[in-house]
């Protein structure tokens, strides 16, 4: 995993004395050491670049453990912080920490230190996913027109032919408009084409499967329903070939900054028909079925931790996996 190391701003050199810039050089080494020691991880943006940081990486806010979780006061660390302590005082810390510079925008560190390591060099990908959001805002149908758009494809069809047929096992979840007491295990397969609208992995018209790896996935996952609304608990009867995308820590290549990009883990906020954040995930799913799998696995954009299946052949589905019991919803505890 690549590591971001901080360092002096541009003005550092010429508004410090050489004995305060030297202090400075020790004091970043020290940071440097304490936040790996940590957390296995580096400063990843300040106050400043927070929001863009995380809209231009969701996943790196929304997963557990994200940067949302790892803002740290500058004095609290100070108080934590072993190796600093030991090369300068708090108030030497407080007066230089202007002088570091961002490892994301450049500029001074602000109050907060957020600490997150991404699992590939984000200036490596930045220009290449910047120009593929904009095709898929514009000319969604070209994308494959797109050289990186391409290396997707090429690395998922790879990714496919190395993944094998397996039986999922546990519980899986799926939230229906239907009241419990009256459900049966029809309402929770896929609808009919001519009632499938554009979802993250599915074109209009194109029915598939969702799932839910948790009962709290599904609940946010249906965005927190209301009544009539039932949950259907299912499982596997047969084995399935599913692409798993949900650890793009693991993955090599582009993929991983494609997970962990606004082009697939951004939430959808909106309810009209204009859905860019969907284009790049259809155009994955499409290269999946034509790879012969039978559906994807990827962290869900509503929770830090769940994850979802996508099962591609959505009329069919219901041949593998089959309705385990009907419950009627609470809404699961936020503590």
């Amino acid at each position: 995993m690549p590591v971001t190391y901080l360092f002096p701003t541009s003005n550092a050199s010429k508004e410090l004395s050489d004995p305060d810039y030297d202090l400075l050089s020790s004091m970043i080494d020290s940071m440097d050491e304490d936040v790996d020691s940590w957390c296995t991880s580096s400063i990843a943006c300040c106050d400043n670049c927070f929001d863009e940081y995380s809209r231009k990486w969701p996943l790196a806010y929304t997963r557990a453990h994200g940067i949302r979780y790892q803002n740290t006061p500058a004095r609290l660390f100070y108080a934590s912080a072993g190796r600093v302590q030991g090369t300068v005082t708090e108030s030497e810390f407080l007066r230089l920490l202007p002088y570091i510079a961002c490892p994301n925008c450049g500029g001074s560190l602000g109050p907060n230190l957020f600490a997150f390591e991404l699992p590939f060099d984000p200036a490596d990908f930045e220009a290449d996913l910047e120009r593929l959001a904009e095709l898929a805002k514009t000319a969604p149908f070209l994308v494959l027109s797109d050289e990186f758009a391409r290396r997707i494809r090429d690395e998922i069809t790879a990714f496919c032919l190395v993944t094998e047929q397996a039986l999922p096992t546990g519980e899986f979840f799926r939230g229906r408009d239907v009241d419990a007491s009256s459900a049966a295990s029809s309402d929770f397969g896929a609808p009919p084409a001519s009632k499938t609208k554009e979802g993250r992995y599915n074109h209009a018209g194109s029915p598939v499967l969702y799932l839910a790896d948790t009962y709290e996935t599904c609940w946010e996952e249906c965005r927190r329903p209301s009544d009539p609304f039932s949950i259907g608990i299912l499982e596997f009867t047969k084995p399935v070939k599913i692409l798993d995308l949900s650890e793009p820590d693991e993955m090599k290549g582009v993929l991983a900054p494609v997970m962990y990009s606004n082009l697939t883990a951004a939430p959808s906020e909106g309810g009209g028909w204009d859905r860019p954040e969907y284009v790049l995930t259809r155009f994955v799913a499409d290269c999946a079925r034509l790879a012969g799998m039978d559906g994807i696995r990827y962290r869900s954009t509503r929770t830090g931790k769940g994850t979802n299946t996508m099962l591609l052949k959505g009329e069919a589905a219901m041949d593998y996996i089959r309705v385990v019991r009907v419950e009627k919803p609470v809404a699961p505890s936020r503590a």
